[in-house]
């Protein structure tokens, strides 16, 4: 396309020519936007995964130093997944005064949610779980021992499914993907890591491992 010339003779540029500019700068913009975007949300989940492995493996060292069994709380409502860590209570699946107490409680970040059965019927979380308060819980449970159990009263020879807790964050404006990261115990003395998301499923249909 040919400029136009003023009456000095310099070049300059056609309406048809500074409209395809501008559209090319917003295309260029909104590619920009969605890459800045997903880095924000892998670097949240990320986070909130390191925080409550850090709990975990907290958790764990508290109950076999202080003999005693503890565990890690987490539930989730309509704007945030919340954690806390306590002993553990026999008679209650998270005692009340721990519930209703809001200091005892920390926030994952924005967007952050459980994952849990994913579109293939694989199930991301395993733990034990319940709802209270219109809220749905979920909890890590140590022995005396360290070792993560179903039941206080358990050994740790008594597990028969290793818990793992699947975190995602949904991103872009219509959710077109979605992040995973998770915490898997991989012993039944309680060694545990952290996993992520990938594209294929394992063989128990699960995509973080």
């Amino acid at each position: 396309m040919a400029g136009f010339r003023d009456a000095g003779g310099e070049q300059g540029f056609t309406l048809v020519e500074m409209l395809i500019v501008i559209v090319i700068i917003g295309i260029l913009g909104g590619i920009a936007v969605v890459t800045w975007q997903g880095f924000l949300d892998r670097q949240q989940l990320t986070q909130s995964s390191d925080r409550l492995f850090r709990t975990l493996k907290s958790t764990r060292e508290t109950a076999k130093y202080r003999h005693l069994p503890w565990q890690v709380s987490i539930r989730q409502g309509a704007n945030r997944v919340e954690f806390a860590t306590h002993p553990a209570d026999p008679d209650h699946f998270i005692p009340m005064a721990i519930w209703n107490d809001p200091q005892q409680w920390e926030q994952l970040a924005p967007g952050v949610r459980v994952d849990l059965e994913n579109d293939l019927g694989g199930k991301e979380t395993n733990l034990d779980a319940t709802s209270i308060a219109d809220q749905s819980a979920w909890s890590f449970l140590f022995n005396h021992q360290g070792c993560p159990v179903q039941k206080i009263q358990n050994s740790c020879t008594d597990v028969v499914e290793l818990g793992r807790l699947g975190l995602r964050i949904e991103g872009g404006s219509d959710g077109s993907y979605v992040l995973r990261r998770c915490i898997l115990f991989s012993t039944v003395l309680g060694s545990m890591r952290q996993g992520r998301g990938h594209p294929k499923q394992d063989d128990k249909k699960r995509y973080c491992y």
